[in-house]
């Protein structure tokens, strides 16, 4: 399933998405936990996200993209949701924003369980439908 062309054709620099974004970025660490340190952002893309989470905690950053990767420079692994090459239990929170709901059931299947794998506390999915608030090791 994994489609090297797609990926890698999206025009990163012209998406401009940081502009967009600032607003859902301070409110995304509003509500996530206090006793949270580290984050794996699953699904980066230009990793917009990931930058702005990066000033308050410790966010690592996973794409299938390189070029995605290429657009910063915070710890990231490039990979595909459903095989993060990251050892389990490693971060407090993994993270996944507007990512999940385009997976095909099997990815997606086996993207959760690489989530609760890696999360050592929460997993915290975000979609186009709904923002789901973090709760303890359920997906």
């Amino acid at each position: 399933m994994d489609n090297t062309k797609y990926y890698e054709k999206f025009d990163w620099q012209s998406a401009e998405l940081s502009k967009k974004l600032f607003d859902k970025i301070q409110k995304l660490i509003s509500v996530i936990p206090s006793d949270v340190k580290t984050i794996l952002d699953v699904g980066c893309g230009d990793g917009t996200i990931s930058t702005g989470l990066n000033e308050k905690f410790n966010v690592f950053a996973s794409d299938r993209s390189i070029n995605a990767l290429k657009q910063f420079n915070i710890s990231r692994v490039c990979s595909s949701a459903d095989s993060v090459s990251i050892k389990s239990n490693t971060v407090d929170l993994v993270f996944s924003s507007e990512m999940i709901e385009h997976l095909p059931d099997e990815i997606f299947y086996n993207s959760t369980s690489e989530f609760k794998r890696i999360s050592k506390k929460y997993i915290f999915p975000v979609s186009y439908t709904h923002l789901t608030l973090p709760t303890k090791r359920i997906v």
